[in-house]
C-alpha cells in the first residue's frame, strides 16, 4: 500500500493532512497538497518505530513536507537507510525505544513548526493518536467496499493482528 507494504500510511496521510489543512478539515488531499506547494513546510517528527516512520516519511513527502525521525541506536541500517531514501532526516538515539520518543518530544517542545507523530499519547496529548487511528479506519472500508462490490457473504470471523499498530 503507497509504497510502504503496510497499513500505516492511511493513518499518517490522514493525520497529517488534518495538520496541513488547519481549520478546512473538508479539503481533498489533491487540493491540500496544491495549496502546500510554496508554502514554508512543516517538520513532522516520530521516534522508535520504523514501520510509522516510514509512512510518516512518505505522507510527509506527498505533501511537500519534512520529517525528522528519532531511532534508538541499536536500529538496523537497512531500515535507517529506509527511511532515509523516503527523504526524512533520521537521529540515532543512545538508548533504546523510550529514549527515542523522549528526544523527539524535546525536539517538538522548542519549535512550533514541527509536530509529533506517534502512536502512543503524551503529556496529555492524544489527538495525533485519535487521527492516526481514524486513517487506519480505511482499511475497513475498504473491505465492506470489497465485499459489497463483489456479492460477498459478510464474514464470520476476522483475524486482525495486534499489537502497537493501534488497530
Amino acid at each position: 500500500r503507497l509504497n510502504c507494504n503496510s497499513f500505516k500510511p492511511l493513518g499518517t496521510l490522514f493525520c497529517l493532512a488534518k495538520i496541513c489543512a488547519g481549520r478546512n478539515n473538508n479539503i481533498d488531499l489533491v487540493t491540500l497538497k496544491k495549496e502546500l506547494t510554496g508554502k514554508e513546510p512543516k517538520t513532522f517528527v516520530t521516534a522508535g518505530d520504523t514501520t510509522l516512520a516510514r509512512a510518516t516519511a512518505w505522507a510527509a513527502r506527498y505533501f511537500g513536507q519534512n520529517t525528522e525521525v528519532y531511532l534508538p541506536d541499536n536500529t538496523c541500517k537497512h531500515e535507517i537507510k529506509a527511511i532515509e531514501e523516503i527523504g526524512a532526516k533520521v537521529y540515532n538515539i543512545d538508548g533504546g525505544f523510550c529514549s527515542a520518543i523522549e528526544a523527539a518530544s524535546e525536539v517538538v517542545s522548542d519549535d512550533k513548526n514541527k509536530h509529533l507523530i506517534q502512536e502512543h499519547s503524551w503529556n496529555g496529548c492524544d489527538k495525533p493518536v485519535r487521527d492516526l487511528v481514524e486513517g487506519y479506519y480505511t482499511v475497513f472500508l475498504e473491505i465492506g467496499q470489497q465485499i459489497r462490490n463483489q456479492e460477498l457473504p459478510c464474514p464470520d470471523v476476522v483475524l486482525i493482528q495486534s499489537g502497537s499498530g493501534l488497530l
